[in-house]
This record gives C-alpha cells, structure tokens and sequence, in this order.
C-alpha cells in the first residue's frame, strides 16, 4: 500500500482546527445575529426618539404660545387691579366726604336740650322769677 500524501495525526489536527474554526464561525455568527437584533432594536427606539422630538417641538411650540397668553392675560389683570384701585381710593374719597357732610347735616339738625337749657332757659326762669318777685312788691 501506498503511504497517503498527508499522515493522519496531520489529518486529525487539520480536522480540528477545522472543527474549531467552525466553531468560532458559529459564534461569531451568533455575536453577528444579536448585533444584527440589538441594531433592529436601536433602529426602532431612533425611529421613536425622532418621533417624540418632533412631537415636543410641538408641544414645546404650543406651550410658548399658552405661556404668551397668560403673559398677555397677566398684565392686562395687573392693569385692571391698578384701575381698579385708582377708582376704589376715589370712592374711599367720596364716601368720606359724604360721611362728613352727613355728620354736618345731623349736628345741624339736633336740638340738643341741655345747653339751650342752660343759655336760654335758665336765665329766662331767672327773669321771670325776678320779675314777679319785683310784681308782688309793687303791688
């Protein structure tokens, strides 16, 4: 028999690395497949992430336009307040002038008795007491 060309412990390590560089192949190809999902995954979370930015560029454009409003609302309420005070301390004026001249009105319009008593009547009393004092000696 003829000797074959390669020996067989050679054919037995050619084998083997053979064997594990299938092995190494399966694994990367198993390292590739994952990376492979994991880049369909990012590729949809991308996908999303530019979705919900579009989305907060217009929530974000809304929100400037309600945050303008209420800003408007705000000074035109402050300008309100500030009339309205203006008005409130003119009326405060007003009612304290009329409380005045009503409290005028009512001290003008009392007849109080006692001092007429005393500026008028008592010295009318002591007039006519006098007087008739004076009658009974003429008499």
């Amino acid at each position: 028999m003829s000797e074959p060309c390669i020996k067989e412990d050679k054919l037995n390590r050619l084998e083997a690395d053979v064997n594990n560089i299938n092995d190494r192949l399966n694994r990367h190809s198993d390292k590739i497949d994952k990376i492979s999902d994991n880049n369909l995954v990012l590729e949809t979370i991308l996908k999303r992430l530019e979705e919900d930015g579009k989305e907060q560029k217009q929530t974000n454009a809304m929100m400037n336009n309600t945050l303008l409003s209420v800003q408007s609302a705000m000074n035109e309420i402050t300008f309100n307040i500030k009339e309205l005070n203006t008005k409130l301390a003119a009326t405060e004026k007003r009612a304290e002038e009329m409380s005045n001249k009503i409290e005028s009105v009512d001290n003008k319009s009392k007849f109080d008795a006692l001092p007429w008593i005393v500026k008028v009547g008592i010295p009318l009393l002591l007039g006519l007491g006098i007087g008739s004092y004076i009658m009974q000696f003429m008499k």
